[in-house]
């Protein structure tokens, strides 16, 4: 953990520096990953010193949260403009403005919490140095494997089930990251059998899945522009056709990765156990 936590910290000066959606990206990818490894580890960890920990880590993800949905609303509808004509064009240049000006809003609001007592206690909190020591007396791998393992089980389960609301995607998609997440540090550190084809096959789903959120935010986002009616429809269809092709390489990806963990050839074998009991005299 000691390496992702120098990762946050070199993104966090990056920030203090200047506000970028590199740098935005760089310090919510850094924090997330930390919230991942210390959630799987939670039970193992000290529980004071880390729940300080992920609390901070959450503050600093969620106030930046806010400027990333502003930026994806309005890199959307730029894309569409440059697509249109006429009329069409013209209306969908008008919400871009309106949501320009609310991006500029978040950014100066952002700019604000950076100076601010709480922003500034959170990330004393994440450069303070605490030591994470494990109070199992397991060796470090032994207790990656079985949590990751144990991950892996409930991510299974999840994905053989056919869910479609954006809250359950939404959930599922935290379950892939944080097993991904998970996956590539052990890789890193040389800890468990972790397979290059699993990692490829959880970031494939976590892609969907995160594009399938943006579409989500920027619903969101167009609930507060009313007066764009025009422009928030033709959004509203595109993405959702959008949304119906995602849905389609949501359900390639899942079924790949299901593919890697040998779902299908369990399925195959169960099926042909169960047509030799039925072949067998009762």
């Amino acid at each position: 953990m000691g390496r992702l936590r120098r990762r946050l910290e070199l993104n966090l000066e990056a920030l203090q520096q200047q506000v970028t959606p590199e740098s935005i990206h760089k310090v919510r990818t850094a924090a997330r990953r930390l919230r991942a490894v210390l959630s799987v580890f939670k039970r193992e960890l000290s529980p004071t010193l880390s729940r300080d920990y992920r609390r901070a880590l959450k503050f600093v993800a969620r106030k930046l949260g806010r400027l990333r949905d502003a930026d994806v609303a309005h890199q959307s509808v730029e894309k569409l403009c440059a697509e249109r004509h006429g009329r069409c064009r013209d209306e969908l240049k008008s919400l871009s403005s309106a949501l320009e000006r609310r991006r500029l809003r978040q950014a100066l609001a952002l700019q604000a919490h950076l100076t601010g007592s709480p922003w500034l206690k959170a990330v004393a909190t994440l450069r303070s140095g605490v030591n994470f020591i494990l109070t199992s007396e397991k060796p470090m791998a032994s207790v990656a494997s079985t949590l990751r393992a144990h991950r892996r089980g409930r991510l299974r389960a999840r994905l053989r089930k056919s869910e479609r609301s954006p809250e359950r995607l939404h959930r599922l998609r935290c379950k892939v990251k944080t097993l991904r997440y998970l996956s590539e540090e052990m890789r890193a550190m040389g800890i468990g059998r972790v397979r290059e084809e699993e990692v490829a096959a959880l970031v494939g789903l976590q892609d969907i899945l995160g594009k399938l959120q943006d579409l989500e935010a920027l619903r969101h986002a167009l609930r507060r522009f009313a007066q764009h009616r025009g422009a928030a429809g033709d959004l509203r269809v595109q993405a959702a056709a959008r949304r119906k092709q995602l849905l389609r390489d949501f359900d390639e990806r899942r079924a790949a990765l299901l593919r890697v963990w040998g779902e299908k050839d369990r399925r195959r074998i169960a099926g042909a156990n169960r047509r030799t009991r039925q072949m067998l005299p009762s």
